[in-house]
């Protein structure tokens, strides 16, 4: 076999696994420390990749097969291909999920009152589409922040944290995943609350929920609500994948129209004033 080629091939298959497995860094570090000396054995696929490699290189090497450098090089190429079946995240799968996201063509994003059966005020509902250039595992996200700025202090009970959604036509599942096939149009219909009220579907009932392990009044809540007034907010859609470090958003359009958290919780008031139980 050709010394100096099969070296370079040998050497260059290397660095390509070796950038293919480096996500297992991190997975190193927390077994690491949960697990001891044993923390290595996340690098199993590396050491048996690495093995076949040069163990092929040295028996080609001191075998004069005719046709040694096109099997070691179908070898060095095969065992990067079989990586990116079988791992789950590569710098590959990475980018490529990354640039689907980012071309993620979100449109017709409509907001409007959400309301009891009784029609009164209980938080938000966002309608929106959005269609992925091709087949990506992700989740979608809304995020609803007041326009005029937070006020302060933060209190999760004033913030709309409660959700339902659906999604149509409904995407496939991977892990805690969705699987969006591409060149295909999802409608997100997602339904978002305050933390202070809770709302029975099946009773129809609205209720008042105070925050666990803390002393806080419904005074003292109520003051909280009236502090944040009428405000539109900023919908963010946020998209996150099973190889992606960090989301990636879309949008950034207003609502409509202004929201009152005090009108959401006069709905509480009027449809029978109960607090949620425990």
């Amino acid at each position: 076999m050709r010394g100096r080629f099969a070296l370079f091939v040998a050497f260059f298959a290397t660095a390509v696994m070796c950038a293919q497995n480096a996500g297992f860094g991190l997975a190193f570090g927390w077994a690491l420390l949960h697990a001891g000396p044993l923390a290595v054995i996340v690098f199993w696929p590396l050491a048996i990749g690495l093995a076949t490699l040069w163990g092929a290189f040295w028996y080609l090497s001191r075998n004069h097969h005719r046709y040694a450098v096109v099997l070691f090089t179908g070898l060095a190429v095969a065992i990067p291909l079989l990586y990116e079946v079988l791992l789950p995240a590569t710098p590959l799968k990475t980018w490529r999920s990354e640039s689907a996201i980012k071309a993620a063509d979100v449109r017709n994003v409509r907001d409007e009152v959400l309301l009891s059966a009784k029609g009164n005020p209980i938080g938000v509902r966002v309608t929106y589409e959005v269609m992925f250039p091709r087949t990506v595992v992700a989740n979608v996200n809304l995020g609803l922040w007041r326009v005029q700025g937070e006020v302060r202090p933060y209190l999760q009970s004033t913030e709309f944290g409660r959700r339902s959604e659906t999604i149509d036509p409904q995407p496939s599942s991977s892990d805690i995943y969705s699987v969006f096939e591409g060149k295909r149009l999802y409608k997100f219909t997602v339904a978002r609350m305050p933390g202070f009220l809770e709302y029975d579907e099946k009773t129809h009932q609205p209720c008042l929920r105070l925050q666990p392990y803390s002393d806080m009044s419904e005074g003292e809540l109520v003051s909280a609500i009236r502090k944040k007034g009428r405000d539109k907010y900023r919908m963010e859609i946020s998209m996150t994948s099973d190889v992606l470090p960090v989301a990636i958003y879309h949008g950034g359009s207003v609502t409509s129209r202004e929201y009152d958290l005090e009108e959401m919780f006069q709905t509480i008031v009027t449809e029978g004033h109960q607090q949620c139980r425990p």
